[in-house]
């Protein structure tokens, strides 16, 4: 009992302290013990200004020493500033932000040279061309001046002096610059220069043309031919003469004649006024100067030669001569009885003033309708070619002869009737009227001039007309369906009829569409209006083919749906259908056939069905708008030019089943993706085992390849891939020449240890490239395989038998070469180390050459 109160009592006093303890605590809280006084804290804060950069923005920072801050006076971005443009080589020039030097995005431009002293200067960077190296002079036959006779150099320019050892050069001759690497794209001509022989220009094409003389003395020069004028076929046609890009030509006083071929070519020339001491006119002089409107004839003229004005459009000709005047809108020679020019509203007197349509009367004019009076005895050669809007032409009954390329190229010809008088049809007379279904060959015809040999096909009259289903053949010719004989005329035939009164088998649809309908039938056309078309599945319960050139240049066709019934789609079914968007093909065809849809450029999507095994030629060529394109699993082939110029195609995933890129034949160019300018990446299937020439040159957005089957990289297959920067080639045997040429954001090169050679220029111009790897077993390195790189050393196997000149050269004009060692397994210099395998570019070899070096 004494224990239980014990304990008791004990909680009792614990239980009783506790309270105690909470009591005093709770007064300590309400009365708490004064602290003594201490002074109010005042932030200090130091200011930190951070400035906006190109891609971050800029603030201040106020910071205390305690640790509290703020921020404020925040800005936005500067974004990059690309005003600066800095020189790569004699070809491009790159833009790069001048604040923090990152280079623009597809920044890489060609130079825009502007006439500069003796030579030209590029207006957006500076870079400056004032002579060029390589030039080889012979000279003249009178001994007083000197002659262009070679070129052998690399540049994009070619400037030509005015004098060589104290005498003027006045000549280039044939073939001078035919061998030259084909990069050359500006040329400066001398001033004393009196003649141009053909073939001066044979492998390229230029983009400017400066000549140093005056206008009188290039109205003297000599070409021996239209390409002898290098501004004919140049990509700009621009002409510039003693500083001023020919625009208005005004001829001066005192001139008495044009050359032949002088403007030929020249596509920026608007307006001619021709002086009053003019006398004579060369024979194309003009031709090609597509903008030329506006034309004067002064009395003094006594001779315009043929084809003078060929292609110019020449809506407003007056004329003051007693010789030529213009009636009907169209130019004639009132002497000779002869229509020298037409324009699209011309139509050829039928008074009897004109017997004779001359030579290129109306050739690239769009004249829609022509009607030959009775009265025209002669048609000349090319009178209508490439008139591709012509339509219908009615011959008169007097007319003997079709000649050569009279209607060559009239792409929307769809009928033509030839009648009782015509006795010969000349060489391609009808070459490629892709539309004409329909020939009727007159009673007095006797000839269709036709191929020798299947070498010389592009002679035949015919040739190229693949829609040309039926021939009425009323002249004592034997015709015969699908035969090659008299100018092809038939070669595309379905039927050839002996009566005018046959039936015809060709009809056309209430929407449009219009078929052969016999056993096969084929779709060969459409002149609906509709921007959907959805194809039948069968015509008259049959499955069909479209047929070549079906829809060509179609202008009204956005959406078009090929279904399971068509069996084959033709070559250049689609071409040139510039406002085509998109395509649908769920006909189970085996092969894209070539140009099919060439120049569509419009084009975005392409939905191409399972069974597909061959892209053809140009299949997909200048579609420049095209993003992507899925090609189903089974494909094997892609045939050369398939993508090329496909500026927007930024990806695209190759089959594993692929096994062909490009040509199977070795002397043919690839051209594949060429220029295809928004592609960045590819993996190029193990089954392709070469990358054929040019297959991606021109793709300047390309950074990485990876090539997993590939032996074989041929010439200039990534000419100019200015982005690309890694390149995977494990199975590579051989780098062909220009292979890799100026790809100048290229810095690690890998050469396996299975490849056996390297050719000239594989690498030239590659002026970012810092590490060059090369493995062992490698055989050959070629001429200038390197030239332009900024390795500072570079290993040679000993496998390395055969070195070219200038294989490792830094040489270049725009900066310091860096090259200081070069190690060779090699304990001697073999045999077929060439010389000056070793220079650097700076004058002499480099400092450091050692020999039986192992690998660093």
């Amino acid at each position: 009992m004494k224990r239980k109160i014990s304990s008791f009592l004990c909680l009792l006093l614990a239980a009783f302290m506790t309270f105690f303890a909470f009591a005093c605590n709770k007064r300590e809280q309400d009365n708490p013990t004064p602290e003594p006084p201490t002074e109010e804290h005042v932030h200090a804060y130091e200011t930190v200004v951070v400035d906006p950069t190109c891609t971050a923005g800029g603030y201040t920072d106020h910071i205390c020493a305690c640790g509290n801050s703020y921020r404020d006076s925040e800005t936005g971005a500067l974004g990059h500033d690309y005003k600066t443009t800095l020189p790569v080589n004699d070809e491009s020039h790159k833009s790069e932000c001048f604040r923090c030097h990152i280079a623009q995005e597809n920044g890489i431009g060609e130079h825009n040279f502007t006439p500069d002293g003796t030579g030209v200067k590029c207006s957006d960077c500076g870079f400056t061309v004032h002579s060029s190296q390589g030039l080889f002079f012979t000279l003249n036959s009178a001994g007083d001046g000197y002659n262009v006779s070679d070129g052998d150099f690399g540049s994009a320019v070619l400037v030509i002096p005015d004098e060589y050892n104290g005498k003027p050069v006045t000549g280039i001759e044939e073939g001078a610059f035919s061998n030259t690497l084909s990069w050359i794209r500006n040329i400066v001509l001398p001033k004393n220069l009196k003649s141009i022989e053909s073939g001066a220009w044979s492998n390229f094409r230029a983009n400017r043309v400066f000549f140093r003389g005056t206008l009188e003395d290039w109205c003297a020069v000599e070409f021996e031919d239209e390409k002898a004028n290098p501004v004919y076929h140049s990509l700009s046609g621009e002409l510039w003469i003693d500083g001023e890009n020919v625009k208005k030509l005004d001829v001066p006083s005192g001139v008495t004649e044009i050359g032949n071929y002088a403007f030929a070519g020249c596509e920026g020339l608007e307006e001619l006024i021709l002086p009053e001491t003019l006398v004579t006119v060369g024979e194309r002089a003009f031709d090609g100067c597509v903008n030329l409107n506006k034309l004067s004839i002064p009395s003094s003229i006594n001779s315009i030669e043929a084809a003078a004005f060929n292609g110019c459009p020449l809506e407003n000709v007056t004329s003051n001569s007693n010789k030529f005047a213009v009636e009907n809108n169209c130019f004639i020679n009132k002497t000779e009885k002869t229509l020298l020019r037409g324009n699209s509203s011309g139509i050829i007197p039928s008074d009897g003033s004109i017997t004779k349509i001359g030579d290129g009367a109306f050739e690239n004019t769009s004249v829609r309708s022509v009607r030959i009076p009775d009265a025209v005895t002669e048609i000349g050669v090319n009178a209508f070619r490439n008139c591709d809007l012509l339509e219908s032409v009615t011959f008169g009954n007097k007319i003997a002869d079709i000649p050569n390329y009279a209607f060559d190229g009239c792409a929307s010809l769809k009928k033509v009737v030839l009648p009782d008088s015509v006795k010969t049809v000349g060489n391609c007379a009808f070459q490629n009227c892709y539309a004409l279904t329909s020939v009727t060959l007159g009673r007095g015809l006797t000839s269709i001039a036709s191929a020798s040999s299947s070498f010389f096909d592009f002679v035949s009259a015919f040739s190229g007309c693949d829609r040309l289903f039926e021939v009425y053949n009323l002249s004592s010719l034997t015709v015969t369906a699908g035969a090659n004989t008299n100018g092809k005329v038939a070669k595309a035939a379905k039927d050839v009829y002996t009566s005018a009164s046959d039936v015809s088998k060709i009809t056309s649809t209430s929407d449009g569409l219009t078929f052969y309908g016999g056993s096969e039938p084929v779709l060969i056309g459409y002149e609906g209006l509709a921007e959907t078309v959805v194809l039948p599945e069968k015509y008259e319960g049959k499955n069909y083919s479209v047929a070549a050139y079906a829809f060509y240049k179609n202008g009204t066709l956005k959406n078009v749906t090929v279904p399971k019934g068509v069996t084959k789609i033709g070559p250049a079914a689609f071409e040139s259908c510039t406002v085509l968007e998109q395509v649908k093909i769920d006909a189970e065809i085996t092969e894209l056939s070539n140009k099919t849809f060439y120049g569509c450029e419009n084009l975005t999507v392409v939905n191409l069905a399972d069974g597909l095994k061959t892209v053809g030629v140009s299949a997909f060529e200048e579609c420049s708008r095209l993003t992507s394109v899925g090609l189903p699993e089974g494909l094997t082939e892609i045939r050369e030019r398939a993508f090329y110029g496909c500026k927007s195609l930024e990806n695209i995933e190759l089959p594993e089943s692929l096994t062909l890129l490009g040509s199977t034949t070795a002397s043919t160019s690839g051209f594949v993706f060429a220029d295809c300018i928004a592609l960045k990446s590819v993996t190029i299937p193990q089954g392709v085992t070469a990358v054929c020439r040019s297959t991606f040159s021109g793709c300047r957005s390309l950074s990485s390849v990876t090539m997993r089957g590939v032996v074989t990289v041929k010439g200039y297959a990534f000419r100019g891939c200015t982005a690309l920067r890694e390149v995977n080639m494990p199975s590579v045997t051989s780098v062909l020449s220009n292979a890799f040429i100026d790809c100048i954001s290229l810095t690690k090169v890998t050469i396996p240890e299975n490849a056996e050679s390297i050719g000239n220029y594989a690498f030239y111009g590659c002026s970012a490239l810092s590490s060059i790897e090369l493995g062992d077993g490698l055989k050959s390195i070629g001429a200038a395989a390197f030239y332009g790189h900024k390795a500072s050393s570079v290993y040679i196997p000993a496998s390395v038998t055969t070195v070219g000149g200038q294989a490792f050269a830094c040489g270049n004009s725009l900066e310091t070469s860096p090259l200081t060692d070069i190690y060779c397994g090699a304990s001697e210099k073999p045999d077929g180390y060439a010389e000056w395998w070793d220079y650097n570019g700076s004058g002499a070899s480099p400092a450091n050459v050692h020999w039986g070096a192992a690998r660093p």
